[in-house]
């Protein structure tokens, strides 16, 4: 009735045209109907709905909600109540609907029997998790909600679903001929619908007992012949094709209509299946799509290439990038990885020694010789893809030793206040550079009581203050004696690798 009413709708359309006066013809705007979908969405296979000739009970389903009985459609955060059924706190349940098409309509002769054939049609409307139960009453939350729920709705145990990925992008032969594999038929579209394009959900009447696996792909062919079962359609089969300046044209008689070539609308990817049906998205349409066109399986695409590895990225430097024997220089690395994969760093050196963590190591110096040592920077990701870089630091010979200062004494061997303010100095300078030694020289001057003995005391409480007062290492500092020098002490800074004073 739905098609008769609007063939009606369209002569009426027909006749009106024809009384408008003549005049310029209209201007049509072009509509291109090719459409293609990405690959299916999670909601797209867990909203899909299903038909199963496996039993889904009906003793567990929805009863009422948080604010029964104003309430009677539950979404997104609602709690709604269930009966049957013994949960755990926490369990995950899955509310599906068992449908019936409340308008009888068929979309083509024998629907409700081809339906039948392979089993029961239901509704995804989404996933709940169980917060407590009272009084052999279960309360859920709804966590995710393809639709609203409703009380009598059915709820089953969850189980995760698989996202095929489309994988096809091959050209699209819309006179494809058949390939001998299996073939079927949509019986149903989610939603009743019975008209269907690109990203619209339906359901075949062949499942995994034929072998169907989800992202399996199926071509949705139509035949001519097609038209001859439906008698609104059949109407054009009745109607002359021949034009008045035609002078007795050849006939091509309907009953070799299906010797014209097999139309390919469109193509569709598996998401689900069961014994004998399975869900399909439609990926692909040249045409709008009828509930009733026929499927046929497509052959498999072709297996995705290996992913592209790529390898770390490394850079390194050094700073300083030139220090004298003895001295450190700090390495840091500079490394990614475009596959945002976890790195681990390694350091090698051509001379001395390298150790770090991380992206940052330190090159010792001490025992080299003067000249450049090269450093190797490597970056290692978890596949062992790795990267190396090379940085260079230039080690310059040790410089000689140098006078620091004097400390003064006036004809004692005592450290005043003032020489110890000259020895803060030189306690600095040790600490920051931890490979240098002092060389302490007690003098004593001309005319002086004490002689040797008295540059040795001098000396001697030079050296205390710096180790016991100052903190440094009494091997670093070494103690020597002169005459004729003043009443004084040198204090001499030897760098690591040089000489002392001689």
């Amino acid at each position: 009735m739905k098609k008769l009413a609007l063939v009606l709708m369209m002569l009426a359309a027909v006749a009106l045209v024809a009384q408008q006066p003549a005049g310029p013809a209209p201007q049509m705007a072009a509509t291109n109907l090719t459409q293609r979908v990405a690959s299916p969405t999670v909601s797209d296979v867990y909203c899909s709905g299903f038909i199963t000739n496996q039993l889904v009970p009906e003793t567990n389903f929805v009863v009422a909600g948080w604010a029964t009985p104003h309430q009677t459609k539950f979404a997104d955060r609602d709690y709604i109540y269930m009966q049957g059924g013994s949960y755990a706190d926490g369990t995950l349940l899955w509310v599906v609907r068992h449908l019936r098409d409340p308008n009888h309509y068929q979309a083509f002769p024998g629907q409700i029997a081809a339906i039948s054939a392979v089993g029961e049609p239901y509704a995804d409307m989404g996933r709940v998790r169980v917060v407590a139960t009272r009084n052999n009453i279960t309360i859920a939350r709804v966590e995710f909600a393809c639709d609203t729920m409703s009380p009598g709705d059915l709820v089953m145990s969850y189980s995760e679903r698989t996202v095929p990925q489309y994988r096809r992008d091959v050209a699209f032969d819309r006179f494809a001929v058949p390939n001998g594999k299996l073939q079927g038929r949509i019986v149903m579209a989610r939603d009743f619908d019975t008209v269907m394009g690109a990203g619209r959900k339906a359901y075949l009447n062949v499942g995994a007992d034929q072998g169907v696996k989800i992202g399996d792909y199926f071509r949705v062919v139509r035949d001519y012949e097609i038209s001859k079962m439906e008698p609104v359609d059949a109407l054009s089969y009745k109607a002359t094709n021949i034009e008045d300046t035609q002078k007795k044209p050849p006939v091509f008689p309907s009953s070799r209509s299906g010797e014209l070539p097999r139309r390919s609308l469109g193509e569709a990817i598996v998401l689900s299946v069961s014994p004998k049906s399975s869900t399909v998205m439609l990926t692909y349409s040249l045409e709008e799509m009828l509930v009733g066109d026929h499927v046929e399986m497509e052959e498999p695409p072709p297996p995705l290439p290996p992913p592209v590895e790529n390898p770390p990225t490394i850079v390194c430097s050094a700073d300083p990038a030139t220090v004298r024997v003895g001295e450190s220089s700090r390495i840091t690395s500079d490394a990614s990885s475009p596959d945002n994969r976890p790195l681990v760093y390694s350091y090698s050196a051509s001379a001395g020694s390298v150790a770090g963590e991380n992206n940052t190591a330190t090159l010792d110096t001490r025992g080299t010789g003067a000249g450049p040592i090269s450093v190797k920077c490597t970056a290692t990701d978890d596949r062992n893809l790795s990267a190396s870089a090379m940085t260079s630091v230039n080690v310059e010979a040790p410089t000689q030793e140098s006078r620091m200062s004097e400390c003064g004494f006036n004809r004692t061997a005592r450290v005043d206040n003032k020489c110890k303010a000259i020895l803060d100095d030189v306690a600095l300078q040790l600490q920051r550079d931890p490979d240098a030694k002092a060389v302490v020289i007690g003098q004593t001057g001309p005319g002086e009581a004490g002689g040797e003995r008295l540059a040795s005391q001098r000396a001697a409480n030079t050296k205390a203050y710096l180790t016991k007062d100052k903190g440094l290492d009494g091997r670093r500092i070494e103690v020597r004696t002169g005459t004729g020098g003043g009443s004084k002490t040198d204090v001499w800074v030897v760098p690591a690798g040089a000489s002392g004073p001689q």
